[in-house]
């Protein structure tokens, strides 16, 4: 799940990235956007404890969180976090 806004300079780089590695790895991961100045994301900013954008939560196939990160990755730090944390292969 990806947090961010549409005028964050970092969420867009942030959302190029997994849009690449979505067309890349098709159905092996998936990526939820949600604008963090949106009302379904009051919730999850207390929740996730969220200081920051753009903000990533990595959850598993059995809807666990795996991991979580701020900050703009680009795809081959991206790809080796998700590895790690063994949502790819």
């Amino acid at each position: 799940v990806r947090y961010g806004t549409d005028w964050c300079p970092h969420c867009k780089n942030m959302d190029k990235v997994l849009k690449q590695m979505e067309k890349e790895y098709g159905n092996k991961i998936a990526v939820k956007y949600i604008n963090i100045e949106s009302p379904e994301a009051k919730l999850d900013v207390k929740k996730y404890n969220i200081h920051s954008i753009p903000f990533v939560l990595l959850i598993n196939d059995k809807n666990q969180e795996v991991g979580r990160f701020s900050g703009y990755k680009n795809k081959k730090t991206l790809t080796n976090l998700l590895k790690n944390k063994g949502l790819l292969k």
